[in-house]
């Protein structure tokens, strides 16, 4: 039994008809697109419930034995469509980091999310850090979370207080990843009040 980071006696994940439905459409993008998700299959097998996690969704680790975990609150509060999408951002990862020891959100990363966003025909998240709505409030008043925005797309970003004060400053250290990827121009953030 592994024992995690955050967890001393981990819980297992076990809706089977979830880590399913995610197999068959990485087995369709295996036929289609010649990869080979399926060689991992075992990783889905065993993805473990984190009761710490606060506002990360997942989390794969890439160290031996390489697993994913998910939230608690994930499980609880969001749909299946969003849970699913989180257990392929997370095995993505990790398939990343067997084949090719790369671990970031690069572009084959992102190729490797649109494909699976179109073979389940849901829309890709820009981002897979939430918090429940019910803790919001306390979240927030918690952790020092802020919110900024790009003054291009529209998107909004949660913070921390070091950040936010970096921004209000005026300080052109933190831009948008999405607009820099599509347009090759850094929309520094701006503070949302």
């Amino acid at each position: 039994m592994i024992t995690t980071k955050h967890n001393r006696d981990p819980e297992y994940y076990k809706n089977e008809k979830i880590i399913n439905d995610v197999k068959k459409v990485f087995n369709e993008i295996d036929k289609k697109y010649n990869t080979k998700f399926h060689k991992y299959f075992y990783i889905l097998d065993k993805i473990y419930i984190n009761k710490r996690f606060d506002t990360v969704a997942g989390y794969c680790t890439c160290k031996q034995p390489l697993h994913i975990e998910v939230s608690e609150k994930l499980v609880k509060y969001f749909s299946e469509d969003v849970i699913k999408n989180t257990i392929a951002h997370e095995f993505i990862h990790a398939y990343l980091f067997l084949e090719k020891h790369r671990i970031s959100h690069d572009r084959e990363f992102n190729k490797l999310m649109d494909l699976f966003a179109v073979e389940t025909g849901y829309q890709k998240r820009k981002s897979y850090r939430f918090i429940p709505l019910e803790d919001i409030e306390e979240s927030y008043k918690k952790h020092n979370l802020y919110n900024a925005y790009c003054p291009h797309c529209g998107t909004k970003f949660v913070v921390s207080k070091i950040k936010y004060n970096r921004i209000l400053s005026g300080r052109k250290v933190y831009y948008c990843g999405d607009c820099y990827e599509k347009t090759g121009k850094k929309y520094y953030l701006k503070p949302l009040k």
